[in-house]
């Protein structure tokens, strides 16, 4: 391959990287999802399939199986991608995406779902999710029943997060395997790598929307390792006891409820 051509003349401290498109229009958007999808759909139903998800923020795809969080997701891309969709200032209510988007990103969700997957976590994983809700709400660009309705779905994903956690089992036809980890020491980057039969890939994030695409063997094995030594720190909630599992969600839920508790106070007294 051009990649093993090139990288012989490269450094040993060097390594050839793909970085993804943009992502700044409904349309792209929907190609970065299709892409995906090209990509690992025909790896379902295969043995020796694993992602490992190294989650600063909570993974996109557990926002994509909900028509509602997906739409704001989209809606959080294109006011920090665009630069001219803020100047707009449309309001969430008045937000449409094209149906063949909405499609394509709930098969992007299911997709992910239905993999083994290893996810590692540690506190600030809803941080981002829950100053967006906050953010919009404060610039009245959503309104108070959308932030409510926001702010439940994500207690109904930790929910069912917390339930997959304990059996270590999702709840889908698949009944693949979720190997949940509290890390409390590893730098946590948002960082995916995808191992088949043949090959190991890496994306790695930079910035919102936008990833790296390593398939370097060498470097992958190596983070690989790192990441491997991290986890032997790190907790499975599975093989943990309940008192460990309900310490590392109840914070998470008394975030949420503080999110809402401030949404309220605004609503009673408007900034």
């Amino acid at each position: 391959s051009l990649d093993i051509f090139l990288n012989k003349n490269l450094s040993d401290n060097k390594i050839i990287v793909k970085d993804s498109k943009n992502i700044s229009t409904f349309s792209e958007i929907e190609s970065y999802y299709k892409n995906i999808l090209k990509n690992i759909v025909p790896l379902q139903n295969r043995e020796n399939i694993h992602i490992i998800y190294s989650a600063k923020d909570l993974p996109l795809f557990y926002f994509n199986r909900d028509e509602l969080f997906s739409k704001f997701k989209m809606f959080t891309t294109l006011y920090l991608t665009n630069k001219e969709f803020p100047k707009k200032n449309i309001h969430f209510n008045s937000f449409n995406p094209p149906v063949s988007l909405i499609s394509t990103a709930k098969q992007f969700g299911d997709a992910y779902y239905n993999f083994d997957i290893t996810e590692i976590w540690n506190d600030n994983v809803l941080d981002s999710t829950i100053n967006q809700i906050l953010y919009f709400y404060e610039i009245r660009l959503i309104n108070y029943s959308t932030a409510i309705k926001l702010c439940n779905k994500l207690t109904q994903i930790i929910e069912q997060a917390e339930i997959d956690s304990f059996s270590g089992i999702r709840n889908n036809k698949f009944k693949t395997k979720l190997y949940l980890y509290n890390s409390v020491s590893l730098m946590l980057n948002n960082s995916v790598i995808i191992t088949t039969k043949n090959k190991k890939t890496l994306l790695s994030q930079y910035a919102l929307g936008k990833h790296f695409i390593i398939e370097d063997q060498n470097f992958i094995e190596n983070y690989e390792v790192f990441i491997n030594n991290s986890i032997e720190l790190a907790t499975l909630l599975s093989k943990t006891g309940i008192k460990e599992r309900l310490l590392f969600f109840k914070p998470k839920f008394k975030a949420i409820d503080k999110a809402k508790q401030h949404i309220e106070l605004i609503r009673q007294f408007p900034i």
